[in-house]
């Protein structure tokens, strides 16, 4: 009776993460399952009887990148919408940040403005549920690029509208 079905944990490779299992002995058909992106490397998606499922990795950071960056722009065009869910902005690195050569990597931040300038204050990734907590955008350092300097203009998603007034 669902149009899509998301499930939260349980979609990496461990003996208790049994997602993918289950699924798997109820015939779905994999698209997808771990992607080169951090946090939420261990989504996944398929379909099961002709319908969407998306598998979310449980830790929280990646839960919410999972569902931001893939499940909920997905199910957003699914039902018809052709414009981006998001607003997307353009901002400056307020200071240097350091990516993954060999995978994707989103970083929280701060939206701050600063004599007519916006802003982007990358929040530490080491606390990142802190950071989670604090996130006004987050933004994405491309697979391969180690090091974007301060000053850079980088597209990003506002999470927080509010945040520009």
């Amino acid at each position: 009776q669902s149009d899509v079905i998301i499930t939260s944990g349980g979609a990496w490779k461990g003996n208790r993460d049994l997602i993918v299992t289950v699924l798997q002995s109820l015939g779905w058909e994999l698209k997808f399952h771990r992607v080169r992106m951090g946090p939420g490397k261990a989504v996944g998606m398929g379909l099961l009887e002709g319908k969407p499922v998306f598998c979310l990795p449980g830790g929280p950071p990646s839960n919410e990148t999972a569902f931001l960056v893939i499940a909920f722009p997905a199910v957003h065009r699914m039902a018809g919408h052709r414009a981006s869910p998001f607003l997307h902005l353009t901002a400056l690195l307020e200071s240097d940040v350091i990516g993954q050569l060999d995978w994707t990597q989103f970083v929280h931040c701060r939206i701050i403005t600063e004599e007519g300038d916006l802003l982007l204050r990358p929040l530490e990734m080491k606390r990142r549920l802190a950071s989670m907590s604090e996130a006004q955008a987050i933004f994405r350092i491309p697979e391969g690029v180690y090091r974007i300097p301060a000053g850079t203009p980088v597209s990003c998603i506002c999470l927080d509208p509010g945040a520009l007034s």
